[in-house]
């Protein structure tokens, strides 16, 4: 197997395994890392976080926030970091910003399941973007 086949290989995986609940997740990235701490790290350099975010450059945060559903990106903030908050809101308009803080405001109280969930659509969404180039994540140089 070629370098390029296990790189894609890892892709592929990452993309499964980001559309698992993160429990089911864990426990499988556990098992990988007990069979092969290589393909592990592989698979784990691919794999997206909701805390990514944090990593998105201003411009992908926005082109983010157009891309997403209103209410998934509210629904989000239930369970976000200050760091995610602060990256979120820095990508928004002052007019986008009161209105998301209004309905974050006016939420009722919220099933955890529903709030991972609007977090999982967006970081398919992230993957989504980034697939295509449009975003960068992580630690990656920008030229």
């Amino acid at each position: 197997m070629s370098d390029d086949e296990r790189v894609a290989g890892a892709k592929i995986a990452a993309k499964i395994l980001n559309s698992m609940p993160a429990a089911k997740k864990k426990q499988l990235l556990e098992a990988i890392r007990e069979k092969s701490a290589e393909t592990y790290r592989q698979i784990e350099e691919n794999i997206l976080e909701f805390e990514d975010i944090v990593e998105i450059e201003e411009r992908g945060v926005q082109l983010l926030i157009k891309e997403i559903e209103h209410r998934d990106l509210v629904l989000s903030l239930k369970l976000a970091s200050t760091a995610v908050k602060a990256a979120l809101f820095k990508g928004m308009s002052q007019n986008k910003a009161k209105v998301v803080k209004e309905d974050f405001e006016a939420l009722p109280p919220t099933p955890r399941a529903e709030v991972e969930a609007a977090q999982k659509r967006i970081v398919l969404k992230i993957d989504e973007l980034r697939t295509a180039g449009l975003i960068i994540t992580g630690p990656e140089e920008v030229v």
